[in-house]
């Protein structure tokens, strides 16, 4: 969009390692989009319409997606069965419930699976289904 001002909340790069960070500089944005860089060169992501928080139970709406941009570029819309969009908290972030996670990464942000996802009728989003993440960031 050429015409925001794009910000980035979170860098792993930038602020460590550290969940309480995260939840700390990203909750309560909406609006935000989280890419992630795996070991195996595959970068993906979600779009976060809604605000990020802490919860015990799936939270979000349909207006949210995931997507691939390397190796190809590719997009994931709801698939209209389930509410499983995200559930997050210091156990790490889960995108995508139904099925095999689009997107899960443990509270390190070291370790993350992604497979196939009913919620967003996605297939495995990273280089492989158990993945390492070499860095992940949220815009706003």
């Amino acid at each position: 969009c050429s015409q925001c001002d794009w910000e980035l909340l979170y860098s792993t790069k930038r602020n460590g390692l550290s969940m309480n960070t995260f939840f700390r500089l990203v909750t309560g944005r909406r609006d935000t989009i989280m890419l992630i860089k795996d070991s195996g060169g595959s970068a993906f992501g979600a779009f976060i319409p809604f605000p990020w928080k802490q919860s015990k139970d799936f939270y979000g709406t349909g207006e949210s997606f995931v997507f691939r941009m390397k190796p190809t570029l590719e997009l994931f819309k709801w698939g209209g069965n389930d509410s499983m969009f995200a559930l997050t908290n210091h156990q790490g972030i889960l995108i995508g419930g139904s099925g095999s996670p689009a997107i899960w990464i443990d509270s390190d942000f070291n370790r993350g699976t992604s497979g196939a996802n009913k919620t967003y009728r996605s297939r495995c989003l990273a280089s492989d289904e158990s993945f390492t993440c070499i860095h992940l960031e949220v815009w706003a």
